[in-house]
């Protein structure tokens, strides 16, 4: 764990979000304080790496078990942050992000088939290529590379639920655009 880890509890992480949008400079925007992004992100990570090793379970959303979208839903839940509980409503609620724009933190999607894919497999993107997920039955939750065959060709898209520094200038233009 880095030295964030101790920082990353649900109370701590709240905190961040809220001196975000308290200080946000345009009222009733959402916009990050430097460095407050990547705290969360990175806290999002260390708060994963912590359930590596634990045993798939159809259903699980807890540390005795997880399946692929549980984990995601209990370790963003952890960290102060709320998605919904399945791979396709995570994918369709959060904003996507193309593949050459991940970051830590982000959501990566797959299909389980090749023939008529749809969202069936949800990690949580690492950088450089891999992603912590909850594989299938028998197996336990680990890291993937985003370049093995069966991931790369499986790869659907990708979603990130924290608010960037993009949308914030993206937000201020319009507001004052707007005036």
């Amino acid at each position: 764990m880095n030295m964030h880890s101790k920082h990353c509890t649900p109370v701590v992480l709240s905190a961040f979000l809220l001196v975000a949008v308290i200080y946000s400079p345009v009222r009733g925007d959402v916009q990050p304080l430097p460095g407050i992004e990547n705290t969360v992100r990175s806290c999002v990570l260390d708060m994963a790496r912590r359930y590596l090793g634990v045993r798939y379970r159809l259903g699980g959303h807890t540390p005795r078990g997880f399946d692929c979208s549980g984990l995601v839903y209990y370790v963003f839940g952890q960290s102060g942050i709320t998605v919904p509980r399945t791979a396709t409503a995570q994918y369709k609620s959060g904003r996507p992000v193309g593949r050459d724009r991940l970051k830590p933190g982000d959501l990566v999607f797959f299909s389980r088939r090749l023939a008529r894919p749809s969202i069936q497999h949800v990690g949580i993107y690492a950088g450089d290529n891999r992603f912590i997920h909850a594989p299938s039955f028998g197996l336990r939750v680990s890291f993937a590379s985003m370049k093995d065959r069966y991931w790369r060709l499986r790869y659907l898209g990708a979603v990130t639920f924290f608010v960037t520094e993009d949308d914030s200038r993206k937000t201020q233009s319009r507001t004052h655009a707007a005036k």
